[in-house]
Parts: structure tokens; C-alpha cells; sequence
């Protein structure tokens, strides 16, 4: 994974295949619900604003407003 990028269509994919998950339902999962279902293990010592900060941009929010992104 490329810094500054979260590829949310292969977790997607992930949901629907691995879990059977209607896809109706599964594109509506957030960042922090799909990690638990793919038993993500970041590599960073970042703390939990990571998923924060990626559920902020999903929503919109401007790079220059995000805090606390390494």
C-alpha cells in the first residue's frame, strides 16, 4: 500500500466474497469495519487517528484540515 492511499474496493471485495456480504450492504462499511473483517495489522506505529483521519477523507475532508497524519 502507497502512502496516502487505501485501496477500499479490494477490502469491498473482500467482504462480499470472503464473508457474504450483499454488496448493497458491504459498500456501506466504514474503514474500521472492514480492517476488523480482514483481521488488518497496520505496520505503523500510528495510533488509532489513521483510521480516523481515512474515514475523514472518504467523507470529504481537505488534506490541509487533517491532523496528526504522518
Amino acid at each position: 500500500m502507497q502512502h496516502g492511499y487505501f485501496d477500499y474496493f479490494s477490502w469491498w471485495k473482500h467482504a462480499v466474497k470472503n464473508h457474504g456480504i450483499a454488496p448493497s450492504e458491504a459498500w456501506g462499511l466504514d474503514y474500521c469495519e472492514l480492517s476488523v473483517l480482514t483481521d488488518y495489522t497496520p505496520k505503523s506505529t500510528q495510533d488509532g487517528s489513521f483510521m480516523v483521519n481515512a474515514q475523514r477523507k472518504m467523507n470529504g475532508m481537505a488534506k490541509e484540515e487533517i491532523k496528526n497524519e504522518y
